[in-house]
This record gives C-alpha cells, sequence and structure tokens, in this order.
C-alpha cells in the first residue's frame, strides 16, 4: 500500500487517491516606499506578505482512487474554515511535520481520455492554498 504524500484537512494525497506530480510555493515580502528629495526612494520593510502553494496533479480513475477525489478536496474546500497541512513523505512524527493551517482558494479540473461511456480515463487539477497561520 502507498504510503501518504500530504494530509490536508481530512484529505489525503496519495498513489491511491490524488498524487500531485509537484508543489510550488511563493512567499512575498511587505516594502514601502518613501519619496526622497534628490536620491532614490528609501524601502522600509513592512512585514511578511502571502504564502500560497500550487499543487498540480493527475488522477487515474480507472486504476486507482475513483472519480469522486476532485469532488473530496471541493468538499474540504466549502468547509469554509483554515485546513492542517502535513507534510507526511519519509517523517515518522505527524506533528513535527505541520506546516500550519492553510486555505483552499482555487481547484482547477480537466478530464480527458473518455471511455465510451464518458468516464475520463485522466483528471488533471491543480489545488491553490493560501497560508493562514500556526494557529486557528
Amino acid at each position: 500500500m502507498p504510503e501518504p504524500m500530504m494530509k490536508l484537512g481530512a484529505y489525503t494525497f496519495s498513489l491511491n487517491t490524488a498524487a500531485y506530480q509537484s508543489s510550488s510555493r511563493s512567499s512575498s515580502y511587505g516594502w514601502t516606499e518613501q519619496a526622497r528629495i534628490g536620491t532614490n526612494p528609501a524601502l522600509q520593510y513592512t512585514g511578511k506578505g502571502a504564502d500560497t502553494l500550487s499543487l498540480p496533479g493527475i488522477i487515474f480513475p480507472t486504476f486507482k482512487g475513483g472519480l469522486g477525489q476532485v469532488e473530496a478536496m471541493r468538499r474540504e474546500a466549502e468547509k469554509g474554515t483554515p485546513l492542517m497541512l502535513t507534510d507526511l513523505c519519509g517523517l515518522i512524527d505527524v506533528n513535527q511535520n505541520a506546516l500550519g493551517y492553510w486555505c483552499i482558494t482555487s481547484i482547477k479540473e480537466k478530464r480527458s481520455d473518455f471511455l465510451p461511456a464518458g468516464i475520463p480515463q485522466k483528471i488533471e487539477f491543480t489545488l491553490e492554498l493560501k497560508f493562514f497561520g500556526e494557529k486557528i
């Protein structure tokens, strides 16, 4: 049985459900500009900005996981609350792998390679997350 890769709320990413193919994290930082006479503007650090995480992946529903995987992600998003994100790759203590609370801001889905009954053999998805904080 394949090991889980990551957990977001109650949803578990694994080879048996939805496996993300890559992860891309972006962090921003705030700098306010103050004009100065005769020289370049001064910049003042105003703090950490948003952290975002993008998880694109592929589901082969006729092989593993079934057709309901993206809907399960949507159900987590529709809870309307920040969800604990836990990285489960290769580490034993789940508490040490907690990445804080994240909000699902977008779910994109593309179905292709249809069987005669209209069942897709391939579902591509992209899950977009935004960091909420260490605590709710």
